[in-house]
């Protein structure tokens, strides 16, 4: 294992890369955390003016802000700082790359989920009021 401090050129340039897509991957779970944000919001604001709403609806509501909620912990766990040291070498760095990588995806998947529920639940409120 080469230290991260004796790196060849073409090595340091690899990790110069992997270090990159790092911050990336951290921009990009930052992004998902400001639109779990806004949804908490909304979620909050429809559940205080919405005290009448059925059961269905204030079901879906409570369903779709547990899944943001869990957005958020799995970004959380993205952005979480890890450390490749001077003791380690660019398959360190890969592999906190690749850890990251699946909680964003796993992120993303479960905020799906949650948008999929806000839609349920303003159809049906729509259709209630019909």
């Amino acid at each position: 294992m080469v230290k991260i401090s004796e790196l060849s050129e073409d090595d340091e340039k690899d990790f110069r890369f992997a270090e990159h897509q790092l911050g990336v991957i951290d921009t990009k779970a930052n992004n998902v955390l400001m639109v779990d944000s806004v949804l908490i919001v909304i979620s909050s604001l429809g559940l205080i003016f919405s005290p009448d709403a059925d059961v269905t609806i204030r079901g879906l509501m409570i369903g779709a802000t547990i899944f943001v909620l869990a957005s958020v912990g799995l970004c959380l766990r993205t952005i979480w700082t890890s450390w490749a040291t001077d003791e380690g070498d660019i398959s360190m760095v890969v592999k906190i790359r690749n850890r990251k990588t699946n909680f964003l995806h796993a992120s993303l998947v479960v905020l799906a989920i949650a948008l999929g529920l806000f839609v349920m639940t303003f159809v049906l409120d729509y259709l209630n009021h019909l």
